[in-house]
């Protein structure tokens, strides 16, 4: 993990039902959905001016890393995630 985004956290944004991560005053995200039991995982942003950084590959191991330690269970429909989860199996854990 790119070691000076990994000191970056991740909030989370309930009003917009997002997991953030404020770089450099951008904003990268990914939206979610709660549903009784599981989240669902609809959306990936990573704004153009943090492009080719690897922001995409850290928002998506602190949100795994989020719902883990948080006992949360996700569907993922993002397909960004869907192909981060196919090249880092060890998150699949967390999917349903």
């Amino acid at each position: 993990m790119n070691q000076e985004l990994a000191q970056i956290d991740l909030y989370l944004n309930e009003d917009s039902h997002r997991l953030e991560m404020n770089i450099e005053g951008h904003i990268a995200y990914v939206e979610y959905e709660i549903k009784p039991d599981y989240w669902e995982l609809t959306h990936t942003l990573v704004p153009e001016e943090l492009a080719g950084r690897g922001v995409g590959k850290v928002l998506a191991e602190k949100v795994f890393s989020y719902l883990e330690a948080n006992n949360r269970k996700v569907k993922v429909y993002c397909p960004f995630l869907i192909k981060y989860l196919s090249k880092n199996p060890e998150w699949k854990k967390v999917t349903i």
